[in-house]
């Protein structure tokens, strides 16, 4: 945290919003120093989502207010967000493929020619951002030619070129490799350096214990706790977040291999959209009391084989079991 973390960026006051039945914010207050990293972490369901797109303009609250660098955010618009400051990069990016960074970058922004600025001047003014924030990305390149942490790049150059001072990043880590993530932690380090303020949305216990300065945990909606990072560990995040003491579990490869099969897919293959081949040669098995982990960043095959298991995309190639029966055969 920086020594202007004393002076508030971002302050959120009483924050309500109800659909119908749900009361998904409950009058929450939250507040941002400058130069600081406040995660917000809970469950899906807590109420993040909503609390950030009421921020951003894109929800109208029911009650409360919000103040950002002392002066008060008009409600439901995002357009007066982008001029106070406030950028988001969403879980899932917004850009358009086809086009290069630069053009990524610069579109939705003021024509050019009334910033008095060419293309040439927009192309350095982005290279300077890089090189200041260490985001490094070739201008000129394709989107589509691009790796998901130099599209992550992109769209927090475009929140930076936009003047943001505020930054919301959701599930930042979701699409990245481990590689990935541990530059972007570096970044935000140099962000907090030279005085901007993070706003970092996970559930992810370890990395918000790593990069925050302060936690806020909701719980159905409600804001439960904020802590020092100093006074957090994995086991009271949990807790905060889920309501009660999270036991380990204590169960032995042995006494799994002691169970009954419940689902086995052997040498599966899947095509994706076109001819692209989603699933080739997966094999699995899960047996009872079991819990199996798929990892991998997102996009490379989760979701062909969440179909596959639901029995909603049929295999090319490969066999499935379920209960000891064979499906589709």
């Amino acid at each position: 945290m920086t020594e202007q973390a004393g002076a508030a960026a971002l302050e959120l006051s009483g924050i309500s919003k109800r659909f119908g039945s749900l009361l998904a914010n409950d009058d929450i207050s939250l507040r941002l120093g400058r130069g600081e990293i406040l995660a917000l972490l809970g469950e899906n369901g807590a109420g993040k989502s909503t609390l950030v797109s009421i921020l951003f303009g894109h929800y109208v609250a029911d009650a409360g207010s919000i103040r950002v660098f002392g002066a008060d955010l008009p409600a439901g618009d995002p357009a007066a967000a982008l001029a106070a400051g406030i950028g988001m990069v969403h879980q899932h990016f917004a850009l358009a493929e086809r086009l290069s960074v630069i053009e990524n970058v610069i579109a939705g922004t003021a024509p050019l020619n009334r910033l008095g600025l060419g293309l040439a001047g927009a192309r350095r003014r982005l290279r300077e951002l890089s090189e200041r924030f260490g985001l490094a990305v070739d201008p000129d390149r394709s989107v589509a030619s691009l790796s998901m942490g130099e599209r992550q790049r992109v769209e927090i150059l475009k929140a930076l070129y936009r003047g943001a001072r505020i930054l919301i990043l959701d599930e930042p880590t979701a699409v990245l490799t481990p590689q990935e993530s541990e530059a972007l932690f570096a970044t935000l380090g140099q962000f907090v350096a030279q005085g901007l303020s993070i706003i970092f949305i996970s559930h992810k216990l370890a990395e918000v214990v790593r990069v925050a300065d302060r936690i806020a945990v909701l719980r159905s909606g409600r804001l439960v706790a904020t802590l020092e990072r100093a006074d957090a560990d994995r086991d009271r995040l949990a807790e905060l977040m889920v309501g009660h003491a999270v036991p380990g579990l204590a169960v032995s490869e042995r006494a799994h291999a002691e169970q009954p099969v419940r689902c086995r897919l052997s040498d599966a293959r899947v095509r994706g959209d076109g001819e692209r081949i989603a699933l080739d040669g997966v094999s699995l098995t899960v047996r009872a009391g079991q819990i199996l982990g798929i990892a991998g960043v997102s996009g490379n095959g989760q979701q062909a084989l969440a179909d596959v298991l639901f029995g909603v995309r049929a295999l090319e190639a490969g066999r499935l079991e379920i209960g000891g029966q064979v499906l589709g055969a």
